[in-house]
């Protein structure tokens, strides 16, 4: 029994250790933020936005926030700058027309749509660049997120006419802008570049900044202006639409963790975001989506008392049905017992047990005697005597009768009649 107990007592610890190594594994990695998508503002590397993130909430008077839904569905928010950060160029295929009529209405209510790319080697190639490195390829787990992200807007999307997915449409074409490579791996900086800021925009922007994309904006539409550019090529350009402003970049850097810390533009930041008092971060465009189930609903509406309540009275009712608060009768214990017997006999004695009292016992066996047998049982003494003993019995209170003693006395008086 001691063995027993200490090895239950072992099972626990060891379960509990290993319960609590997953749950920091799992804290860990959510806490870096190294699983999710480069440039997401949940990632706390140096390849996540959650150092700006977290620095615009603590300026007063502005409001951060991050989008898990779909454009078409995203609530109704006028003078919001809202941030697409660490797009891939083939994201500009992902948009669908309801997508882009949605950002037309975000630009009519004062808003700023701003779009970051990440950099790029060649095309088909996704990279990241720092200073005095080559091109550092993108972890394989990163390269499918393009990919994902048309898979979840295939699932998010439908046409409400035919119930299929819905058409996307190239919303650079629709835009008047167009995403050019350049292969810039003669730069003297080891694939990082030198960005000049032109003269237009001098006044309140960095004059030179650095540049980590080989890629740039062939300008369609007119009413684009370049802002940054590398060598004459623009990488990044705004216009204004409507009562709101446009702004697409090719590089994403500058908004990094890595930026915040090695190489800060707040001024460039600032102009970025614009006067709105708003933002926010989109993150359906790298994968991460709002997937409604029982567990987010009870998050959002906090239900977590309410689970725990019904999990407490779940125990309550397997303890009450396991164990009896009431100790067990011990004759309905010894019936429960008996009404395992399968025989005659053990079904006879259940039976009395149920309808005559203990007490009763001898005078109901004497009267049934009495019907049958009795009738041909010739010595009358006998018989008067056993009367006698019968009714000196019932007239004894039942509880103080002794069926047993009334029982012996019977049986002596019969084997006294066979012994002659």
């Amino acid at each position: 029994m001691r063995n027993n107990k200490l090895f239950v007592i072992i099972f626990m610890f060891v379960a509990a250790a290993f319960i609590l190594g997953i749950a920091d594994l799992f804290h860990i990695r959510f806490q870096s933020g190294d699983i999710y998508p480069v440039y997401s503002s949940l990632r706390a590397d140096p390849l996540g936005t959650k150092v700006m993130f977290e620095g615009l909430n603590q300026i007063h008077g502005v409001s951060a926030v991050r989008n898990y839904r779909p454009l078409h569905k995203i609530e109704h928010i006028s003078e919001t700058t809202h941030f697409f950060f660490g797009m891939h160029t083939k994201n500009f295929n992902t948009f669908t027309q309801k997508d882009a009529e949605r950002l037309e209405s975000l630009l009519a209510d004062g808003g700023r749509i701003v779009m970051t790319f990440v950099p790029g080697s060649k095309p088909g190639t996704k990279c990241i660049t720092r200073k005095k490195e080559s091109c550092d390829p993108i972890p394989e787990n990163e390269q499918d997120h393009a990919d994902k992200n048309e898979k979840i807007h295939e699932k998010a999307d439908s046409d409400p006419d035919t119930g299929g997915p819905a058409a996307y449409i190239d919303l650079a074409q629709q835009w008047g802008v167009a995403l050019e490579f350049h292969d810039a791996s003669a730069a003297s900086d080891g694939g990082a570049s030198i960005a000049s800021v032109l003269t237009a925009y001098s006044h309140n922007l960095p004059d030179t900044i650095t540049w980590h994309s080989q890629y740039y904006f062939r300008i369609i539409d007119n009413g684009w202006n370049a802002v940054y550019a590398v060598k004459g090529r623009p990488v990044l350009i705004e216009r204004d639409f409507m009562y709101g402003k446009i702004i697409l970049s090719t590089d994403t850097y500058f908004a990094s963790n890595e930026a915040m810390l090695k190489e800060r533009h707040p001024d460039l930041l600032s102009w970025i975001i614009g006067k709105n008092r708003r933002v926010l971060f989109d993150e359906t465009h790298l994968g991460i989506v709002e997937q409604p189930n029982l567990a987010s609903l009870a998050r959002k509406y906090r239900l977590h008392g309410l689970f725990a309540g019904v999990l407490f009275l779940a125990a309550l009712l397997i303890w009450k049905n396991s164990t009896s608060f009431i100790p067990p009768d011990k004759d309905h214990a010894e019936e429960d017992v008996q009404k395992n017997s399968k025989d005659h006999l053990s079904g006879l004695v259940n039976l009395l047990r149920r309808n005559i009292r203990s007490g009763d016992i001898v005078n109901a066996c004497f009267h049934e005697w009495a019907k049958s047998a009795g009738q041909r049982y010739g010595a009358v003494n006998d018989l008067n005597q056993i009367k006698i003993i019968i009714e000196q019995d019932r007239k004894t209170p039942v509880g103080k009768r002794n069926s047993l003693k009334s029982y012996n006395s019977i049986r002596q008086i019969f084997d006294k009649r066979r012994s002659l």
